[in-house]
């Protein structure tokens, strides 16, 4: 699957793109396991405000893991630029 421009658009426009069949069941059981745990993303959640100055919850770090999150964004099924 390639992030196509449309997708690019989309994500300009509303801050997310749809990408329906990019993740199985199974992943997205995961990730949602995840997220109620107590592993990386609750290590790393912090607060901060988006523009219009609403309260959000963001987590991000810059190593590669060996969980969901890392075998999610570096698979070659999602990592595509754009055409």
């Amino acid at each position: 699957m390639h992030i196509e421009e449309n997708h690019a658009q989309s994500f300009h426009n509303d801050g997310y793109v749809m990408m329906p069949g990019l993740l199985t069941e199974e992943e997205i059981g995961l990730i949602i396991e995840a997220f109620g745990g107590e592993g990386r993303v609750a290590s790393e959640l912090r607060q901060t405000y988006d523009g219009s100055g609403k309260a959000v919850n963001v987590a991000s770090w810059g190593t590669v893991g060996d969980d969901i999150w890392s075998a999610v964004t570096t698979r070659q099924r999602g990592a595509h630029s754009p055409r």
